[in-house]
């Protein structure tokens, strides 16, 4: 992939793929599962309290953070599952093939390294 459409679809500060692409992949993973008859589940994680950190501490800390969160998402993926930087604080991941308790042992996996 080209050094621009890279840039196009992947979140700077992060390093994950950001909503645009989001957005894109989710349209073509429903018409790709709906037709093949699979399943996928998807992940909405929200920061709590992040505008505090950033008010608190200023946004440098925040933006670490984030790159944390993303580390850490980064590590408890399967391969294929696909993290996206939703929005501000805002985490969405696309677990292919993963039923409701894969879903579930993911969570739990990511809840634990986070904390």
């Amino acid at each position: 992939m080209k050094k621009s459409s890279r840039l196009a679809i992947v979140d700077h500060l992060t390093g994950l793929y950001n909503r645009r692409y989001f957005d894109k992949y989710l349209k073509k993973i429903i018409s790709e599962t709906g037709k093949k008859k699979k399943h996928f589940s998807l992940l909405m994680i929200d920061i709590d309290k992040f505008k505090e950190v950033n008010d608190k501490y200023g946004h440098l800390v925040g933006d670490n953070v984030l790159n944390e969160l993303a580390r850490v998402l980064k590590a408890s993926m399967r391969r294929g599952d696909v993290c996206f930087r939703y929005g501000g604080d805002e985490i969405a991941v696309i677990l292919l093939e993963a039923s409701e308790e894969v879903a579930e042992n993911i969570k739990q996996r990511i809840a634990n390294k986070i904390e």
